[in-house]
């Protein structure tokens, strides 16, 4: 049998030789334009032809009045685009408030500027007294100690304020926590300096309107006035002689080098004690008599303190590196943490005069914790510059007035009460201060009125005769005043006294004899003295007979009114009559008369 013919199949036939046909289409194709491709016509130019019509058209498109705008093309000006490129992109611009891959651990800053806080409710005090001096130190002569003194007399204002420290130590611990580098030396609070300023007050201005930038305000030189403090001796005993501070250790900033100063300057050796107007109560609390005596071993290191300031260069402190080398090796008090909130501020001002009216403020200088530091541990380069960072100004004190030499105690006063329209009178001590050997020398008068300038001719009560260790005897200092007033006769008792309270014997007979008391201080009004009326029963008079307290109002030649009251006067005419049995080793709290702080019994105010 013949085998069967296969049919033929078009769809197997593309899909086994589709690609022959594909082949077989293009070759015909390529050959078609290949040959149409030599049939086009050749240019007639020559390389130099063409090259001067491309001038020629250059320059009819430069010659053309129109440009892009007029033919409505906008041209993109690439070149200044292309100069952004050179623009660093700011990637803050870009951060998202989600954080990459964040840190298992918070991360540390760089270290920032800390603001540093000023002294708060700056007070100022004034004052008069005996000082004890050492003449022979040999700065004395130079300081105008004449030769053999051992007591002179004085007048300073004080002024004290309160060191935030504990806002400062706060303020450090939150800006440093958290920075790359910490070190509890340079994280903790270092007072190094300050810098008082005072501004005087005239007569005429009225100090409740008073604008501290009208005032003119001067420098004063801080190291003279401690160099002073250590030519008054510390000769005396006990509390009477000023030897003790009355503030506690506690509220004293410690001292963390020798190049550096106390911010409470110690206490002058005067003969009688302070009281508040060297402290700042409520904050810092005078100590007791107790708390006082359980300190007495500070009295040394005081001493070894204030010593030391003779050799002090204040531009050697403000340009010297502070963490030059540990406080140890340097000699100054190991740094140490302070529970207490305030440090205490304490300035004396010696070089004051008498009957002047002054405010102070203050500016603190403190350690710069950044200083000396690597570039890469700080924020900005600037803030390892300084040494010593300086506060605000504090804001002014109060306006204190300084005492002359004379003032006036009150110990008695009398109204006639059925006869009203008589004159009423007081009974006042006038006393004269001795500025050249520190001793108080009064009057006493039963009977003066208002009106009255209290000037006298009389027998001048002084200090009694002491014999001192070396069996001479002298005048006793009885120290203290701190009113106003002029001049008066000098006592002529022998030069050398040491006070009252630095006596080993003494006689109970004061010293007399006839004085000229000039003191220009007028008597403005009286009151008290009058009886307060009693209850009765049947005509018969009970209760006890009780008197309205006495007050007498004084002008003193300042322009300063006082308002002396008997009660509080009474103790210091008890002291002057009897110096040694009255009892001056205490401090109690009253402090020095006068002080125009408020632990004084009497009131000042400008006329």
């Amino acid at each position: 049998m013949k085998p069967k013919k296969k049919k033929l199949d078009i769809k197997a036939f593309f899909i086994n030789h589709v690609e022959k046909v594909i082949l077989a289409l293009v070759i015909p194709l390529a050959l078609f334009f290949a040959w149409k491709g030599t049939k086009f016509t050749l240019l007639q130019w020559t390389p130099v032809e063409l090259e001067g019509i491309a001038k020629d058209a250059d320059q009819k498109i430069k010659g053309s009045e129109r440009g892009p705008a007029d033919e409505g093309i906008s041209v993109s000006k690439y070149d200044l685009k292309a100069q952004l490129i050179k623009v660093p992109i700011l990637p803050d611009l870009y951060a998202t408030d989600i954080k990459w891959m964040p840190s298992l651990f918070p991360e540390k800053n760089k270290r920032t500027a800390v603001d540093v806080f000023t002294v708060e409710d700056l007070r100022a005090s004034s004052g008069l007294g005996a000082m004890l001096v050492d003449s022979t130190r040999p700065e004395a002569s130079r300081l105008g100690v004449p030769p053999g003194t051992t007591q002179i007399g004085q007048r300073w204002a004080v002024v004290t304020g309160l060191i935030p420290y504990a806002k400062q130590s706060e303020h450090f611990i939150r800006t440093f926590s958290e920075s790359v580098f910490t070190e509890e030396l340079r994280d903790t609070p270092q007072y190094r300096m300050y810098d008082v300023f005072r501004a005087e007050i005239p007569h005429d201005t009225n100090i409740h309107n008073l604008d501290p930038d009208d005032l003119d305000w001067i420098k004063l030189d801080i190291s003279e006035a401690l160099k002073k403090t250590v030519i008054w001796g510390r000769s005396g005993s006990g509390r009477g002689s000023g030897s003790v501070d009355p503030v506690d250790v506690t509220y004293q900033a410690p001292i963390p080098r020798e190049l550096s100063i106390p911010m409470a300057q110690g206490l002058p050796p005067v003969t009688k004690p302070f009281g508040a107007e060297v402290a700042h109560p409520p904050m810092i609390p005078v100590l007791t008599d107790e708390q006082a005596q359980a300190i007495q071993e500070q009295k040394q290191l005081q001493e070894e303190q204030l010593t030391q300031f003779f050799e002090i260069d204040l531009e050697n402190i403000i340009t010297r590196d502070p963490f030059a080398q540990p406080p140890e090796e340097s000699g100054g008090v190991p740094l140490q943490k302070s529970s207490s909130q305030y440090f205490l501020f304490r300035f004396f001002d010696f070089s004051v005069e008498s009957g002047h009216t002054y405010c102070y403020r203050v500016q603190l200088r403190l350690n710069n914790p950044n200083h000396g530091l690597k570039e890469e541990l700080l924020e900005n380069r600037s803030l390892q510059e300084a040494p010593l960072l300086v506060t605000d100004f504090s804001e002014p004190s109060n306006p204190v007035t300084i005492p002359l030499g004379s003032r006036v105690l009150v110990s008695s006063t009398s109204l006639n009460e059925q006869s009203p329209w008589l004159e009423p009178q007081a009974g006042i001590f006038l006393i004269y201060f001795d500025m050249e050997n520190g001793t108080e020398w009064y009057h006493e008068r039963d009977r003066v009125y208002r009106g009255q300038t209290l000037n006298f001719r009389g027998d001048g009560i002084g200090p009694p005769k002491t014999e001192g260790p070396d069996g001479r005897t002298g005048g006793g200092g009885i120290a203290m005043g701190a009113t106003p007033a002029p001049q008066g006769t000098r006592n002529t008792s022998p030069r050398g006294s040491t006070g009252a309270t630095t006596s080993t014997a003494a006689s109970t007979e004061n010293k007399r004899q006839g004085m000229d008391f000039h003191s220009e201080i007028c008597v403005l009004d009286i009151y008290g003295g009058t009886r307060f009326p009693r209850a009765s029963t049947q005509n018969i008079v009970t209760g006890p007979d009780l008197r309205a307290p006495g007050r007498v109002l004084v002008l003193e030649p300042g322009g300063q009114m006082r308002l002396r009251k008997i009660d509080t006067d009474a103790i210091e005419m008890e002291q002057l009559k009897n110096p040694i049995t009255s009892g001056t080793s205490g401090l109690g709290t009253g402090g020095l008369d006068g002080m125009g702080s408020p632990s004084t019994g009497s009131s000042g105010g400008r006329r």
